[in-house]
């Protein structure tokens, strides 16, 4: 009786640790990830798998950062993947395919103006009419009177803002760029950029000067005139 009870708690310990390791064998399984270039790979996961720790095994295979990853399943409302989630949540099968869709990588650009600076986040679609426009906004300078040089090399930014075809596409992430207006040379504190109120007030103090010294001499020559009169009277 002993040898039998022992003989069947041996075997109900090894069909329970069957059972759980098929469990475990049955939770890791492959579905497919596909892009919209047509790309289409394998990737084994688990259904406790986070969507984050998907994009890490992406990654892992193909080199894509999970930062650019956008996930969706089409079992799922066609909604993005939320990075804390799980297959299991999704109820992501095996066999099945998610989709891969790469986000635009923002890049940030600084933009310098006297003592002012702003930093400003483009994509490679970006224009550089959009950029011109948001400088017009923060310091009140139309795009056409805008000159904006890279500040390593002082090479103007080139292109004509009016040009779909001219995006942000060459300018590199972290580059600081100098902004001046068209036609200052100078700070606009400078009173030789006010429309030449300097001179003018040099000029009017000379005019001044000149009646002053005209009334005076006139006056000098009637007081002369006055004197000399008297004098004849006197005679």
């Amino acid at each position: 009786m002993i040898q039998q009870k022992q003989s069947r708690n041996t075997l109900f310990f090894l069909l329970a640790t069957l059972f759980i390791g098929s469990q475990t064998v049955q939770a890791s399984f492959q579905i497919t990830v596909k892009t919209l270039t047509g790309l289409k790979f394998q990737i084994t996961v688990e259904e406790s798998d986070t969507i984050q720790k998907v994009k890490k095994k992406i990654h892992a295979q193909q080199g894509f950062v999970p930062e650019i990853q956008k996930l969706i399943y089409t079992g799922h409302s066609n909604e993005e993947l939320e990075n804390e989630s799980t297959i299991k949540h999704y109820e992501i099968q095996k066999g099945e395919t998610i989709h891969l869709i790469f986000k635009p990588v923002m890049m940030k650009v600084t933009v310098k103006y006297e003592k002012k600076e702003f930093e400003f986040y483009y994509d490679n679609k970006t224009l550089i009419k959009e950029l011109k426009n948001e400088i017009n906004t923060k310091f009140n300078i139309k795009p056409n009177e805008q000159i904006l040089t890279f500040e390593d090399d002082n090479k103007e930014l080139s292109g004509s803002d009016n040009d779909k075809l001219n995006t942000l596409t060459g300018v590199s992430a972290g580059t600081t760029l100098i902004l001046k207006a068209k036609g200052t040379n100078e700070s606009p504190s400078d009173p030789s950029n006010k429309g030449g109120k300097g001179d003018k007030s040099n000029t009017n103090g000379s005019t001044y000067l000149i009646a002053f010294v005209s009334i005076a001499i006139v006056a000098a020559v009637a007081v002369t005139m006055y004197l000399n009169a008297n004098k004849k009277d006197k005679k």
